[in-house]
């Protein structure tokens, strides 16, 4: 796997709640951002880096909207979070042909106001590291 696709969602998601429940096991917290910083580290091309301020500015560009979560064991939080935002960058994709990785999506939500809203044609600047495939 290099490369988030619809068929292996549910899979990223089992390894990040398998890591979750054993640092809960271990620290007796829940260490939902230091897991997935871990795991992006390691693939970064399949993790999304979870915090609470990529949280906040998913939310500014995102309608409420429902989300679909795939059938397999999760942790809802990071779940949602993570389907909203393959989806996001989905839809980026779609209308500019911007291939984009996850680190460039977490670079996208921490400069938001560089960002236009994905309802519009524009995704960012060259800062972002936005690039067209």
């Amino acid at each position: 796997m290099t490369k988030i696709n619809i068929d292996v969602i549910p899979e990223i998601l089992s390894v990040h709640k398998f890591l979750l429940d054993t640092f809960k096991n271990i620290t007796g917290m829940e260490k939902r951002s230091l897991v997935s910083k871990y795991l992006h580290f390691h693939f970064p091309n399949l993790f999304y880096i979870y915090d609470s301020r990529a949280v906040t500015s998913l939310r500014k560009f995102q309608k409420r909207k429902r989300v679909r979560l795939p059938q397999c064991e999760f942790d809802k939080e990071y779940a949602t979070f993570f389907v909203k935002l393959h989806g996001w960058q989905q839809e980026i994709y779609e209308k500019t042909g911007a291939d984009l990785t996850p680190r460039e999506m977490d670079r996208l939500l921490l400069k938001r106001k560089e960002v236009i809203s994905p309802n519009q044609q524009c995704v960012g600047t060259h800062e972002t590291g936005v690039r067209k495939s």
